[in-house]
């Protein structure tokens, strides 16, 4: 965390370590996030993030963030991104 940290700084709001696996927040650095409603989609899980209900992708498109269609075809940000770092 801490080399990533310095590549792209975020900062770590909570984090629990279970015998399987981590669970983490963070807040990312402007940018960094959209690869997050889209993760759904990335693992098969949904067609389009806004398919996915459990999401604050609707919130965001409530807020203006977001198109509702936003993520129907592969963002730009998460092609070249490390799939290791997205899981």
């Amino acid at each position: 965390m801490r080399q990533q940290r310095a590549v792209a700084p975020f900062t770590t709001v909570a984090i629990v370590l279970l015998p399987d696996h981590p669970h983490a927040m963070w807040t990312l650095p402007p940018g960094d996030d959209d690869y997050t409603p889209y993760n759904p989609v990335k693992h098969g899980r949904a067609q389009r993030p806004r398919d996915w209900p459990w999401s604050s992708f609707h919130r965001y498109v409530q807020s203006g963030d977001y198109a509702a269609d936003w993520g129907s075809t592969q963002p730009a940000s998460t092609h070249d991104v490390d799939a290791d770092l997205i899981e």
